[in-house]
C-alpha cells in the first residue's frame, strides 16, 4: 500500500468539495472532510487511515479531532452556507432554514451574525431567547442575574445556596478521601509491615483534621478489636470536634468493654472541655442499671462535685420489666419494696406479660459518692439528703462571714 502524504492545500480542497450526506472527519483546526476511519495502519498508532472518494489518506493522529456522522440537513447546511450573502437578511434567511431543518448550531451561529448586522433586529433577538425589559434587550442570564441569581451546574441559584452546595461538595469530597485514608491506615493495622503499621497509629494518633470525625466515627461503628477501639477512642480525643467528644461520652456510659469506657473518659477528661459532666448526670436518669452505674464511675473521674445530688437521686433506682408470656400460662415475677431497696413479695401473673418494676442499688453510685464525699451513708437517700443541706447550710454561713 502506498501512503498518500496529504498536504495542507490538498486538505483543503477536500473540505471545499461538494458534500453529500456522509461520515466526516473533524479536523483538530475544526474543519471537516468527507471521510471515514479505516483501520489503523498496523506498523504505527501515531496515524489515522482515512479513506474519502480522493482515495486512503495517511494523517497524524493529533490531527484529527473526532468522527462525525452528518444528517442530510447538516450536508446541505454546509453546502449552502458558503454562498450567502453577508446580510441581515440573507443570514437571518438561513438561520430560519436551519431551525426549520433541525440544524441548531447553525441556526445560532447565523443568529449571532444578524446581530452583529442589525443589533435591533427584533426577531432574531427573540429566537435567541432575548426578551426586552425597560427598552433593554436582556437573555435569560441577564434577567435572573439582575435579580442576584447565579448559574450553578444549569441551574439558577441564589450565591448564598451556591456557596452552600459547593461547601457540600467539599466536605463531600474531603470525607471520600478520610474514608479512604483511614480504610488504608486500618489495613495497615493488621498487616504485616511492622513499620507501616506503627505509621498508621502515630497517624491515627495525631489525627486532627475535624473533616476526618465522620468517617472515622463509622470506622469506630464497624470495628470489633477491642484493641484498634481503644486506638479509635484516642482518635477520637485528638480530634476533639463535638461529635467526637459526643461520642466519648456515649462509649464511656454504654460500651460493653470497662477498658473502651475507661479509655473513652480519660480522652474526656485530657481534652479540658466544659460541661463534660453534663452526659453523664443525664444518664444517672437512664432506665439501665449498667448505663446509671458506668455514668457514676465516670462521674467519680471527672470529681464533678456538682453532680452529688443528682447521684443520690440516683443511689436506688426504679426500673419496669415485662415479664411473663403469651401463651396464657402463669408468669412469675419478684418485687422490691422501694423503701429498703431489697426483696420480699413475690407477684403472680396469669394470662400474659405483666409490667413490673424492680427496685436496683447502684453501687458504683455509691462509690463515687463516697469518693467525692469523703461520706459513707449506704444506700439511704434520706442521710444523704440531711448531709447535703447541713453542707449547704454550711456554706451559706461562710459565705455571709465573708461579706
Amino acid at each position: 500500500m502506498v501512503r498518500l502524504s496529504l498536504t495542507a492545500a490538498c486538505v483543503a480542497a477536500i473540505a471545499a468539495a461538494q458534500p453529500a450526506p456522509a461520515d466526516q472527519v473533524e479536523l483538530a483546526t475544526g474543519s471537516r472532510l468527507d471521510a471515514r476511519v479505516a483501520s489503523e495502519p498496523a506498523e504505527s498508532r501515531s496515524h489515522v487511515a482515512l479513506e474519502s472518494e480522493y482515495g486512503r489518506l495517511v494523517l497524524d493522529r493529533d490531527r484529527v479531532a473526532r468522527a462525525v456522522n452528518e444528517t442530510p440537513a447538516e450536508a446541505e447546511y454546509r453546502r449552502r452556507s458558503p454562498s450567502v450573502s453577508d446580510t441581515a437578511e440573507a443570514q437571518f434567511a438561513l438561520a430560519n432554514w436551519c431551525r426549520d431543518n433541525g440544524v441548531a448550531e447553525g441556526m445560532r451561529r447565523h443568529l449571532a451574525r444578524v446581530l452583529e448586522l442589525d443589533p435591533e433586529h427584533a426577531e432574531a433577538r427573540m429566537l435567541l431567547g432575548y426578551q426586552q425589559i425597560d427598552g433593554q434587550w436582556m437573555t435569560r442570564d441577564d434577567v435572573l442575574a439582575a435579580r442576584g441569581l447565579v448559574r450553578w451546574k444549569g441551574e439558577y441559584r441564589t450565591p448564598q445556596e451556591v456557596a452552600l452546595l459547593e461547601q457540600a461538595e467539599q466536605a463531600e469530597a474531603a470525607a471520600l478521601a478520610w474514608r479512604n485514608q483511614l480504610a488504608q491506615w486500618r489495613e495497615s493495622l493488621d498487616g504485616a509491615d511492622r513499620d507501616a503499621a506503627r505509621r498508621a497509629e502515630e497517624s491515627l494518633l495525631t489525627l486532627s483534621d475535624p473533616a476526618a470525625t465522620a468517617e472515622l466515627l463509622k470506622l469506630l461503628a464497624d470495628e470489633k478489636t477491642p484493641q484498634v477501639r481503644r486506638l479509635l477512642m484516642k482518635s477520637l480525643g485528638s480530634l476533639g470536634t463535638p461529635d467526637a467528644l459526643a461520642t466519648l461520652a456515649n462509649h464511656g456510659i454504654a460500651d460493653v468493654d470497662p477498658d473502651v469506657r475507661a479509655e473513652a473518659v480519660d480522652q474526656l477528661i485530657a481534652s479540658g472541655r466544659p460541661g463534660l459532666a453534663i452526659p453523664f448526670v443525664k444518664a444517672l436518669r437512664a432506665d439501665n442499671p449498667f448505663y446509671i452505674n458506668n455514668a457514676a464511675w465516670a462521674l467519680g473521674r471527672l470529681q464533678a462535685a456538682s453532680a452529688i445530688d443528682p447521684l443520690i437521686d440516683a443511689l436506688v433506682t426504679t426500673h419496669k420489666r415485662q415479664v411473663g408470656n403469651d401463651s396464657g400460662g402463669d408468669s412469675y415475677s419478684v418485687g422490691f419494696n422501694p423503701a429498703t431497696g431489697g426483696g420480699g413479695t413475690f407477684g403472680f401473673g396469669g394470662g400474659g406479660p405483666k409490667i413490673v418494676a424492680k427496685n436496683s442499688r447502684n453501687p458504683q453510685v455509691l462509690d463515687t459518692l463516697v469518693h467525692l464525699t469523703g461520706e459513707n451513708f449506704q444506700y439511704s437517700k434520706e442521710k444523704w439528703r440531711a448531709w447535703l443541706a447541713d453542707q449547704q447550710v454550711a456554706q451559706d454561713i461562710d459565705l455571709r462571714r465573708d461579706l
